[in-house]
């Protein structure tokens, strides 16, 4: 009797033990569910970036910074655009794909120096945390492509055109303000 009381205490405790463990094992497992989740909830939603874009123009129009007329009477452009490099400010939404990287909708400004806001764009874009940063951060590398709208773009006055003759009567070059559109690749930081 002595030995099936000492069998049944030491079966008691495996059991206890076991159910210990695995009870240790699920709050361990919850609670590694629960960091991912608030990890991806720290990346996931609004977000503000600095950065850097490139913007090609799609029309055939071109940026005219300056231009001259020559020897021959000719018009001839000395400064034009046709892509540009500019500082940018973005904000955007990430929905997380995981704890590391997250994508959505993003808009961009970027400042002018003779205007407040030079262009406005949007598009998507790609969030990717560093991996020393992944668990508890929601700073991340961005990368985003869209479409981008200049209001005030300089070019060339109506029936003026490069390399020919100023119209008859017009003795200087006239310029002209007009919005053109272009595609715009970007990189930002978020913070």
């Amino acid at each position: 009797m002595k030995k099936v009381m000492i069998l049944l205490s030491m079966m008691f405790l495996i059991t206890t033990n076991c159910m210990a463990a695995a009870d240790a094992d699920a709050a361990a497992k919850a609670a590694t569910d629960a960091a991912k989740l608030a990890a991806q909830n720290q990346f996931e939603g609004l977000g503000f970036g600095v950065g850097v874009s490139y913007t090609y123009d799609l029309q055939k129009t071109k940026r005219i910074r300056s231009a001259i007329i020559d020897g021959a009477g000719k018009v001839r452009v000395t400064e034009e655009d046709v892509s540009l490099a500019r500082v940018i400010l973005e904000t955007h939404y990430f929905f997380p794909v995981n704890d590391r990287i997250g994508f959505g909708p993003f808009i961009a400004l970027m400042p002018g120096t003779q205007t407040v806001i030079d262009a406005i764009g949007a598009g998507v874009m790609l969030g990717l945390k560093r991996e020393k940063d992944a668990p508890s951060s929601s700073s991340s590398f961005n990368i985003g492509a869209g479409v981008i709208v200049d209001p005030k773009v300089q070019v060339l006055g109506d029936g003026i055109v490069e390399n020919q003759a100023l119209p008859a009567g017009e003795t200087a070059i006239r310029y002209k303000s007009t919005s053109q559109v272009g595609i715009l690749v970007m990189g930002s930081f978020r913070f």
